[in-house]
Protein backbone atom coordinates (compact mmCIF):
# COMPACT_ATOMS: atom_id res chain seq x y z
CA UNK A 1 0.00 0.00 0.00
CA UNK A 2 2.76 2.39 0.89
CA UNK A 3 4.52 1.50 -2.37
CA UNK A 4 1.49 2.49 -4.43
CA UNK A 5 1.06 5.62 -2.35
CA UNK A 6 4.67 6.71 -2.84
CA UNK A 7 4.34 6.08 -6.54
CA UNK A 8 1.22 8.22 -6.66
CA UNK A 9 2.92 10.99 -4.71
CA UNK A 10 5.93 10.91 -7.05
CA UNK A 11 3.63 11.08 -10.07
CA UNK A 12 1.73 13.99 -8.58
CA UNK A 13 4.98 15.75 -7.69
CA UNK A 14 6.36 15.23 -11.21
CA UNK A 15 3.14 16.55 -12.75
CA UNK A 16 3.30 19.65 -10.51
CA UNK A 17 6.92 20.29 -11.48
CA UNK A 18 6.14 19.84 -15.17
CA UNK A 19 3.22 22.27 -14.88
CA UNK A 20 5.47 24.81 -13.17
CA UNK A 21 8.15 24.48 -15.86
CA UNK A 22 5.52 24.83 -18.60
CA UNK A 23 4.20 27.97 -16.97
CA UNK A 24 7.71 29.44 -16.74
CA UNK A 25 8.48 28.60 -20.38
CA UNK A 26 5.12 29.98 -21.51
CA UNK A 27 5.74 33.14 -19.54
CA UNK A 28 9.08 33.59 -21.36
CA UNK A 29 7.87 32.59 -24.82
CA UNK A 30 4.63 34.60 -25.04
CA UNK A 31 6.32 38.02 -25.10
CA UNK A 32 8.71 36.76 -27.80
CA UNK A 33 5.87 35.43 -29.92
CA UNK A 34 3.96 38.64 -29.44
CA UNK A 35 6.95 40.56 -30.74
CA UNK A 36 7.37 38.40 -33.88
CA UNK A 37 4.71 40.16 -36.03
CA UNK A 38 6.23 43.52 -35.20
CA UNK A 39 9.72 42.24 -36.04
CA UNK A 40 8.55 40.80 -39.37
CA UNK A 41 6.68 43.96 -40.25
CA UNK A 42 9.72 46.04 -39.40
CA UNK A 43 12.05 43.91 -41.53
CA UNK A 44 9.79 43.87 -44.62
CA UNK A 45 8.58 47.45 -44.54
CA UNK A 46 9.86 49.55 -47.44
CA UNK A 47 10.84 53.10 -46.44
CA UNK A 48 8.77 55.64 -48.31
CA UNK A 49 11.59 58.02 -49.14
CA UNK A 50 14.95 56.72 -50.28
CA UNK A 51 17.49 58.47 -52.47
CA UNK A 52 18.85 56.89 -55.60
CA UNK A 53 22.42 55.66 -55.53
CA UNK A 54 24.89 55.21 -58.34
CA UNK A 55 27.16 52.94 -56.27
CA UNK A 56 27.23 49.19 -56.75
CA UNK A 57 25.70 47.22 -53.88
CA UNK A 58 26.29 43.63 -52.79
CA UNK A 59 22.55 42.97 -53.01
CA UNK A 60 22.61 43.29 -56.75
CA UNK A 61 26.01 42.74 -58.36
CA UNK A 62 25.42 43.18 -62.06
CA UNK A 63 27.77 43.54 -64.98
CA UNK A 64 26.42 46.28 -67.22
CA UNK A 65 28.21 47.92 -70.10
CA UNK A 66 26.87 51.37 -70.93
CA UNK A 67 23.16 52.06 -71.07
CA UNK A 68 21.26 48.86 -70.29
CA UNK A 69 18.43 49.86 -72.61
CA UNK A 70 19.35 48.93 -76.17
CA UNK A 71 18.28 50.93 -79.21
CA UNK A 72 15.91 48.16 -80.20
CA UNK A 73 14.37 48.11 -76.73
CA UNK A 74 14.03 51.90 -76.65
CA UNK A 75 12.05 51.70 -79.88
CA UNK A 76 9.68 49.23 -78.23
CA UNK A 77 9.11 51.53 -75.25
CA UNK A 78 7.76 54.24 -77.54
CA UNK A 79 4.97 51.94 -78.70
CA UNK A 80 3.45 51.41 -75.25
CA UNK A 81 1.69 54.73 -74.61
CA UNK A 82 -2.10 54.71 -74.85
CA UNK A 83 -4.05 57.84 -75.96
CA UNK A 84 -5.69 58.31 -72.56
CA UNK A 85 -2.40 58.50 -70.67
CA UNK A 86 -0.84 61.84 -69.65
CA UNK A 87 2.15 63.20 -71.58
CA UNK A 88 5.72 63.57 -70.28
CA UNK A 89 5.94 60.00 -69.03
CA UNK A 90 8.89 57.80 -68.16
CA UNK A 91 9.08 54.03 -67.93
CA UNK A 92 10.83 52.58 -64.84
CA UNK A 93 11.96 48.95 -64.85
CA UNK A 94 13.46 46.50 -62.33
CA UNK A 95 11.61 47.81 -59.28
CA UNK A 96 11.51 45.92 -56.01
CA UNK A 97 8.28 43.95 -55.84
CA UNK A 98 7.04 45.38 -52.53
CA UNK A 99 7.20 48.98 -53.77
CA UNK A 100 3.88 50.81 -54.08
CA UNK A 101 2.62 53.67 -56.23
CA UNK A 102 3.30 56.01 -53.31
CA UNK A 103 6.91 54.84 -53.06
CA UNK A 104 7.41 55.46 -56.78
CA UNK A 105 5.86 58.93 -56.68
CA UNK A 106 7.84 59.90 -53.58
CA UNK A 107 11.13 58.74 -55.11
CA UNK A 108 10.64 60.54 -58.43
CA UNK A 109 9.18 63.74 -57.02
CA UNK A 110 12.72 65.05 -56.54
CA UNK A 111 12.91 65.62 -60.31
CA UNK A 112 9.69 67.61 -60.69
CA UNK A 113 5.95 67.72 -60.10
CA UNK A 114 4.51 64.24 -60.59
CA UNK A 115 1.00 64.11 -62.06
CA UNK A 116 0.62 60.37 -61.80
CA UNK A 117 2.66 57.34 -60.79
CA UNK A 118 1.63 53.73 -61.09
CA UNK A 119 3.15 50.27 -60.87
CA UNK A 120 2.01 47.63 -63.36
CA UNK A 121 0.26 44.70 -61.67
CA UNK A 122 -1.07 41.34 -62.77
CA UNK A 123 -4.58 39.94 -62.31
CA UNK A 124 -3.73 38.98 -58.72
CA UNK A 125 -2.64 42.50 -57.87
CA UNK A 126 1.04 41.56 -57.63
CA UNK A 127 3.70 43.93 -58.95
CA UNK A 128 5.23 43.13 -62.33
CA UNK A 129 8.43 44.94 -61.36
CA UNK A 130 8.00 48.01 -63.54
CA UNK A 131 5.96 51.20 -63.51
CA UNK A 132 5.34 54.61 -65.02
CA UNK A 133 5.77 58.20 -63.86
CA UNK A 134 4.14 61.22 -65.54
CA UNK A 135 5.38 64.76 -65.00
CA UNK A 136 3.77 68.15 -65.49
CA UNK A 137 6.61 69.48 -67.67
CA UNK A 138 8.74 67.71 -70.31
CA UNK A 139 11.88 69.18 -68.73
CA UNK A 140 11.09 67.32 -65.52
CA UNK A 141 10.75 64.00 -67.33
CA UNK A 142 14.06 64.67 -69.09
CA UNK A 143 15.74 65.35 -65.77
CA UNK A 144 14.46 62.03 -64.39
CA UNK A 145 15.81 60.26 -67.46
CA UNK A 146 19.24 61.80 -67.13
CA UNK A 147 19.67 61.46 -63.37
CA UNK A 148 17.76 58.30 -62.36
CA UNK A 149 18.62 55.91 -65.20
CA UNK A 150 21.04 53.13 -64.17
CA UNK A 151 20.99 54.16 -60.50
CA UNK A 152 20.35 51.83 -57.56
CA UNK A 153 17.09 51.99 -55.63
CA UNK A 154 16.57 49.61 -52.69
CA UNK A 155 19.46 47.43 -53.87
CA UNK A 156 18.36 47.07 -57.50
CA UNK A 157 19.62 48.86 -60.59
CA UNK A 158 16.66 50.56 -62.25
CA UNK A 159 16.26 51.51 -65.89
CA UNK A 160 14.45 54.73 -66.78
CA UNK A 161 13.38 55.26 -70.41
CA UNK A 162 11.22 57.73 -72.29
CA UNK A 163 7.55 56.93 -72.76
CA UNK A 164 6.25 59.08 -75.61
CA UNK A 165 3.64 58.96 -78.33
CA UNK A 166 4.60 58.05 -81.85
CA UNK A 167 4.54 60.91 -84.33
CA UNK A 168 2.79 58.74 -86.90
CA UNK A 169 0.11 56.06 -86.54
CA UNK A 170 1.30 52.49 -86.41
CA UNK A 171 1.33 50.48 -89.59
CA UNK A 172 1.43 47.07 -87.96
CA UNK A 173 -0.69 45.51 -90.68
CA UNK A 174 1.13 47.19 -93.59
CA UNK A 175 4.66 47.18 -92.26
CA UNK A 176 7.42 46.64 -94.78
CA UNK A 177 10.78 44.97 -94.34
CA UNK A 178 13.86 47.17 -94.18
CA UNK A 179 16.40 44.43 -94.86
CA UNK A 180 16.76 41.82 -97.62
CA UNK A 181 15.31 38.36 -96.91
CA UNK A 182 17.47 35.94 -94.94
CA UNK A 183 17.07 32.92 -92.66
CA UNK A 184 17.06 35.19 -89.59
CA UNK A 185 14.27 37.35 -88.15
CA UNK A 186 14.14 40.15 -85.62
CA UNK A 187 10.86 40.15 -83.65
CA UNK A 188 10.04 43.24 -81.61
CA UNK A 189 7.32 44.81 -79.47
CA UNK A 190 7.13 41.71 -77.26
CA UNK A 191 5.38 42.65 -73.98
CA UNK A 192 7.76 42.70 -71.02
CA UNK A 193 5.35 40.68 -68.89
CA UNK A 194 5.13 37.79 -71.38
CA UNK A 195 5.52 34.41 -69.65
CA UNK A 196 7.54 31.40 -70.83
CA UNK A 197 4.32 29.52 -71.60
CA UNK A 198 3.06 32.34 -73.83
CA UNK A 199 6.41 32.58 -75.64
CA UNK A 200 6.52 28.83 -76.21
CA UNK A 201 2.98 28.87 -77.58
CA UNK A 202 3.81 31.70 -79.95
CA UNK A 203 7.04 30.27 -81.36
CA UNK A 204 5.61 26.76 -81.67
CA UNK A 205 3.21 28.15 -84.29
CA UNK A 206 6.12 28.94 -86.65
CA UNK A 207 7.26 26.27 -89.12
CA UNK A 208 10.85 25.16 -89.77
CA UNK A 209 12.13 27.12 -86.79
CA UNK A 210 15.72 26.23 -85.94
CA UNK A 211 16.60 28.45 -82.97
CA UNK A 212 15.14 31.33 -80.93
CA UNK A 213 17.06 33.74 -78.69
CA UNK A 214 14.96 35.84 -76.32
CA UNK A 215 16.73 38.86 -74.82
CA UNK A 216 15.93 38.82 -71.11
CA UNK A 217 16.78 41.10 -68.22
CA UNK A 218 19.64 39.80 -66.05
CA UNK A 219 17.95 40.74 -62.78
CA UNK A 220 14.29 39.86 -63.37
CA UNK A 221 14.49 37.21 -66.08
CA UNK A 222 11.70 38.94 -68.01
CA UNK A 223 11.84 39.55 -71.76
CA UNK A 224 13.44 42.83 -72.81
CA UNK A 225 10.96 43.27 -75.65
CA UNK A 226 12.66 41.61 -78.62
CA UNK A 227 13.95 38.29 -79.92
CA UNK A 228 15.87 36.75 -82.83
CA UNK A 229 14.69 33.62 -84.64
CA UNK A 230 16.66 31.42 -87.05
CA UNK A 231 14.99 29.26 -89.71
CA UNK A 232 16.24 26.43 -91.88
CA UNK A 233 15.84 28.40 -95.11
CA UNK A 234 14.93 31.83 -96.47
CA UNK A 235 11.54 30.63 -97.68
CA UNK A 236 10.50 29.54 -94.18
CA UNK A 237 11.73 32.80 -92.65
CA UNK A 238 9.83 34.84 -95.25
CA UNK A 239 6.65 32.87 -94.60
CA UNK A 240 7.04 33.35 -90.84
CA UNK A 241 7.67 37.10 -91.26
CA UNK A 242 4.44 37.47 -93.24
CA UNK A 243 2.64 35.54 -90.51
CA UNK A 244 4.13 37.47 -87.59
CA UNK A 245 3.38 40.94 -88.96
CA UNK A 246 -0.35 40.15 -88.73
CA UNK A 247 -0.14 38.70 -85.22
CA UNK A 248 -0.52 40.13 -81.73
CA UNK A 249 0.95 38.95 -78.44
CA UNK A 250 -1.02 39.87 -75.33
CA UNK A 251 -2.88 42.53 -77.32
CA UNK A 252 0.22 44.14 -78.84
CA UNK A 253 1.01 44.00 -82.58
CA UNK A 254 4.42 42.51 -83.17
CA UNK A 255 7.18 44.05 -85.26
CA UNK A 256 9.25 41.87 -87.54
CA UNK A 257 12.14 42.30 -89.95
CA UNK A 258 14.94 40.24 -91.40
CA UNK A 259 18.19 40.36 -89.47
CA UNK A 260 21.82 39.35 -89.81
CA UNK A 261 23.27 36.00 -88.71
CA UNK A 262 24.20 35.69 -85.01
CA UNK A 263 27.93 35.50 -85.80
CA UNK A 264 27.96 39.02 -87.31
CA UNK A 265 26.12 40.64 -84.39
CA UNK A 266 27.89 42.29 -81.46
CA UNK A 267 27.36 39.31 -79.23
CA UNK A 268 29.85 40.31 -76.45
CA UNK A 269 28.15 43.68 -76.08
CA UNK A 270 24.73 42.06 -75.94
CA UNK A 271 25.88 39.63 -73.28
CA UNK A 272 27.20 42.43 -71.08
CA UNK A 273 23.80 44.06 -71.01
CA UNK A 274 21.54 41.05 -70.94
CA UNK A 275 21.48 37.34 -71.34
CA UNK A 276 19.58 35.39 -73.96
CA UNK A 277 17.11 32.63 -73.29
CA UNK A 278 16.75 29.95 -75.94
CA UNK A 279 13.54 28.16 -76.91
Amino acid sequence: MNCFRRAALRAASAQTAQTARTAIVSKRVVPVLAAVPAMVAKSTALPLARAFSVSRTLANVEEDSGNSTSQEESAELKNELHPEEPPNGVFVRNLVFDATDEHLVEAFSQYGKVIQGKIARDARGLSRGYGFIYYEQPEEALKALEEANNTFWHGRRITVAARTKEDKPRKSRQQTFGRPPSEHLYIGNIPYETTDAELNKFFSSLENLKDVRIAVDRSTGWPRGFAHADFHDVESATKAAEQIKTMELMGRPLRVDFSTPPESQTRPQMQNRSRSRRY
